[in-house]
């Protein structure tokens, strides 16, 4: 009977401990599976999120870019009729408080014009104060949103660089779960990065161009600005307004 026991016996414990292995890996396995998936899930829904990211500043790029063309033109910022309506009222000595405030609703050249004309009766250097700390709210004024719009043309490629990583890491998780035997598994998570680059750059590269034609033009009119306010100082010296006195 020993001889039938004992290796019997070694039999059942040599069984119980290969179900228990077996067990194990299979728990193993089971628990590497789960934890492939959930990454496979979290890469995906980043992805998306990043993809779906694009829209949203390329709107707000847009609108900004149409509403600064818009409040930046020539005609609103500096009119021609409103020069030649001060020179005159300097020449005729025609300057009164309704003409200075008419003049600080019309535009930001007025605002300008305006702060000059307040202090006619004071010397230059104050008229010269007066016009630069006008001109630097109004120069902040032009300037508005335009930062951002900057912002956004340097965090798009951002984004869709961070779209190319998150898709590349799906790519590889496809790898360690399917192996490279599947094709269709391996292109979408490419096909998602390179989608995102290109969504990041379709948004970055004209952002890009709207904030340096906007930042050229806000120069531009700041320049014709400082010559009208110079002029109408020496409008006013010539008057004696000014700091011939």
């Amino acid at each position: 009977w020993k001889g039938i026991f004992f290796p019997l016996l070694a039999s059942l414990i040599s069984g119980a401990f290969q179900g228990a292995k077996n067990q194990s890996f299979f728990a193993l396995n089971s628990w590497c599976t789960r934890a492939v998936a959930r990454r496979q899930a979290t890469a995906s829904s980043m992805v998306s999120c990043v993809s779906a990211c694009p829209p949203g500043p390329s709107i707000i790029a847009a609108a900004i870019l149409l509403e600064r063309l818009w409040t930046l033109q020539s005609k609103r910022v500096l009119p021609t009729e409103l020069t030649e309506k001060v020179w005159r009222w300097v020449e005729q000595r025609q300057i009164q408080d309704k003409h200075i405030a008419a003049l600080q609703q019309n535009s930001a050249l007025g605002k300008i014009l305006a702060a000059g004309l307040a202090n006619r009766h004071r010397s230059r250097d104050i008229i010269k104060e007066s016009i630069e700390d006008t001109g630097r709210h109004v120069v902040h004024e032009l300037d508005r949103f335009i930062g951002a719009l900057g912002t956004i043309a340097s965090l798009s490629p951002l984004m869709g660089l961070l779209g190319t990583v998150l898709g590349m890491i799906r790519t590889f998780n496809a790898i360690t779960t399917d192996g490279i035997g599947n094709p269709a598994a391996l292109a979408g998570g490419i096909a998602e990065a390179l989608i995102t680059t290109a969504a990041g750059l379709t948004v970055a590269i004209p952002a890009l161009i709207g904030y340096k034609y906007l930042r050229g033009r806000v120069e531009a009119l700041v320049v014709q600005m400082e010559k009208e306010a110079i002029k109408l100082v020496q409008a006013m010296e010539a008057q004696g307004g000014g700091g011939a006195q």
